[in-house]
């Protein structure tokens, strides 16, 4: 996926931000299963589950734990592209 173009902030500090991604196994390989972002100060600015494409044959529960909260998302990776 291509992000849109976006306009430095007029203090030109463009913040930072860290992404955690959880994956499952599926017929394709390893899918999306969760991304989180969270600011400098460790406060979570995003979190969602995301349906995988293809059917679920091991949710990595050791790992990330998904598994129930997948259940009900309806959240998919593919996304209409965004207006310019």
């Amino acid at each position: 996926m291509k992000t849109s173009i976006k306009c430095p902030p007029a203090n030109s500090n463009p913040g930072v931000f860290a992404v955690n991604c959880e994956v499952c196994c599926t017929a394709k390989g390893l899918e999306l299963t969760q991304v989180t972002v969270v600011d400098p100060s460790l406060q979570v600015v995003y979190d969602t589950f995301v349906k995988p494409d293809e059917e679920v044959i091991g949710y990595n529960t050791r790992f990330s734990g998904v598994e129930e909260d997948l259940r009900n998302t309806r959240i998919s990776i593919r996304m209409s592209k965004p207006p310019c």
